[in-house]
């Protein structure tokens, strides 16, 4: 399943994404909403959710073109679990389809949790209510980001996804696919339209600290010094879709 347009949208702001705040009223597009996601969010570990932590849960139509219905929670000093409602309009909902949810949380400009794979949410076998549970994510999680080698002044970067989804932005040659990391290695996927089945790159990674990712080895196009974009900042995609 390929999840890039919802993930493009997430690193770039795409106003094909409706954004909804636990305290304000909704968007323009689910003003009167006609139908609603409930759930919670969650996690194991033991530690407390420091106040003014921001969760974000996404219902995505994953197909190319889709809908996502995104609700934004500013913590206030509760834990978890803490519930959420995402208004969304039925009338775009194919019942036949299934629907997905995702969530993340981050605390001091952080990503401290995230969803490990997408959550059925709607459609065929979806229950009526969902938990989504989320994990400390790799730390290697996130948008990266450097200087297009050949046109200095304009900025290319490659979403590393919690769910191990690889976005590439302004990379227009390729698409990703997916990413994994054993260790040291960096395990990119990519293809092309001329051709489809995922490429892997076995990269070494030489060095990788909070804002530093230095990809050497087997890396091919990706080799090179990548700097981590803070949660929160976007880079617009130009490339044409």
């Amino acid at each position: 399943m390929r999840l890039t347009t919802w993930f493009l949208c997430l690193a770039t702001g795409a106003a094909a994404c409706t954004h909804q705040s636990s305290s304000s009223a909704p968007s323009p597009e689910v003003a009167t909403p006609s139908g609603r996601l409930e759930g919670s969010v969650t996690y194991l570990s033991r530690i407390a959710l420091p106040a003014r932590s921001i969760i974000r849960i996404t219902l995505a139509d994953t197909a190319v073109g889709g809908m996502h219905w995104t609700q934004v929670i500013v913590t206030a000093g509760e834990n978890v679990p803490i519930h959420f409602s995402i208004p969304y309009d039925a009338s775009l909902i194919q019942p036949d389809r299934p629907y997905f949810a995702v969530a993340s949380i981050e605390s001091g400009s952080r990503l401290t949790f995230a969803s490990p794979a997408w959550v059925p949410a709607l459609g065929p076998g979806a229950p009526a209510s969902i938990e989504l549970v989320l994990r400390v994510p790799d730390p290697v999680a996130g948008i990266w980001t450097r200087p297009i080698p050949t046109q200095e002044s304009r900025t290319e970067g490659m979403d590393l996804t919690p769910q191990g989804d690889l976005v590439l932005i302004n990379i227009c040659s390729m698409r990703g696919d997916y990413w994994r990391r054993s260790g040291d290695t960096l395990v990119i996927a990519t293809s092309t339209e001329r051709y489809p089945d995922p490429v892997m790159l076995r990269a070494a990674i030489r060095q990788f600290e909070d804002s530093v990712l230095v990809v050497e080895r087997g890396g091919g196009y990706f080799a090179g010094r990548w700097t981590h974009l803070s949660p929160g900042y976007s880079l617009a995609d130009e490339c044409a879709h």
